[in-house]
């Protein structure tokens, strides 16, 4: 992105993360550095959480002042707590926000009190003085204006959708919907698996031993039970867990792409999941959970392919012959890439660096 955006680019970017504990292969990035902590795993006891937050927090605290970067970027609630204490410091930074993940207030009252606390310092130390802050929605958010009681600023609060790559929509083309094996329909899902919070039941009861029917399943879930009712179905594999680089690997061998969230809650229910836009530019009808009100923004019923929000609660009443029928119906090319919605934070960032370096050049 910043290559793209920016010719000369002589910017020094650092990143700091956690290490994944799912076996995924380490992402390294050009003209970066990359410093992964040990995250919080599952199965820890509260005490080492909490040790493990404090040492993650004091590390990146201290490499703040060590760099004394001038422009900042963090993700979500529990990444904050460095930046507030950086920014009592340094008053004249560029503070930019991301949140990927929807709270309210009333579930940050009830949940982890870090994280209560942490949002409570952001309201009062870091809102105010970010440039850019931003949700992955407008439904997301204008709750999050809302809730804040903030006065909406369309610079400074921005949708930021989370697309894939352009180069996974151009790196092969659609196999030919004549050409494709249509002995049996074949499903695919990408992600976490639950059975609370999905319609997984739903799914292997209509179509798990169904002739006509495969469907298979790419997540790092180590669940057992899961695992095990999965494979049970005659129709149903589990191939472990996929590199995000690999998912491109993937077009041409699948027809449906499923997104089986029940929307339990407003995070989900004011979502639009990555995986629709990646299924999509995989050239893969979604048959996406009705219950997720903000992905009826992104059906598309007149081409191909598709994108149909399904009642998987009534699973029996769909008509999947219907669905999947795309007589009449042209292919158009997801629009949906990731580069047409980080160009102009790039571009706010770069403007923001160039003014640094003037201010500097003249101080001199």
């Amino acid at each position: 992105m910043s290559n793209n955006v920016h010719p000369n680019n002589t910017t020094e970017i650092i990143l700091v993360t956690t290490k994944p504990n799912t076996g995924l292969r380490l992402v390294a990035l050009p003209n970066i550095q990359i410093i992964r902590y040990r995250g919080i795993e599952k199965g820890m006891s509260a005490f080492k959480k909490l040790t493990q937050y404090i040492y993650i927090y004091s590390a990146v605290i201290m490499k703040l002042f060590k760099y004394k970067p001038q422009s900042l970027f963090f993700y979500e609630t529990l990444s904050s707590f460095p930046f507030v204490v950086y920014s009592l410091f340094y008053k004249k930074i560029n503070l930019y926000i991301h949140y990927h993940e929807l709270f309210t207030i009333e579930q940050l009252k009830k949940g982890r009190p870090l994280h209560n606390f942490l949002n409570r310092l952001e309201k009062r130390y870091l809102y105010a003085k970010a440039k850019w802050i931003s949700e992955t929605n407008r439904y997301r958010m204008k709750i999050f204006i809302d809730q804040y009681h903030l006065n909406f600023d369309r610079v400074k609060h921005r949708i930021l959708p989370n697309y894939p790559p352009k180069k996974w929509i151009d790196q092969s083309k659609i196999v030919n919907v004549n050409q494709r094996d249509k002995s049996k329909i074949k499903l695919l899902h990408i992600g976490s698996l639950s059975f609370e919070t999905m319609y997984l039941n739903e799914v292997l009861k209509q179509y798990g031993n169904h002739e006509k029917f495969e469907i298979t399943f790419y997540s790092h879930l180590r669940d057992r039970i899961i695992i095990e009712k999965l494979t049970s179905y005659d129709n149903v594999t589990f191939k472990g867990s996929l590199n995000y680089d690999e998912i491109p690997n993937l077009k041409g061998l699948y027809d449906v792409g499923l997104v089986l969230y029940k929307g339990n809650s407003l995070n989900f229910t004011y979502n639009a999941p990555n995986k629709i836009f990646e299924y999509l530019a995989l050239d893969l009808d979604v048959w996406c959970s009705d219950k997720l009100v903000t992905s009826k923004d992104y059906e598309i019923r007149s081409s191909y392919p598709k994108m149909l929000m399904v009642d998987f609660e009534n699973l029996y009443r769909f008509n999947f012959q219907n669905a999947l029928d795309k007589d009449k119906l042209t292919y158009k090319e997801s629009p949906y890439y990731c580069e047409t919605v980080y160009e102009p934070l790039a571009a706010q960032m770069y403007s923001d660096f160039d003014l640094e370096a003037a201010t500097e050049r003249k101080s001199l």
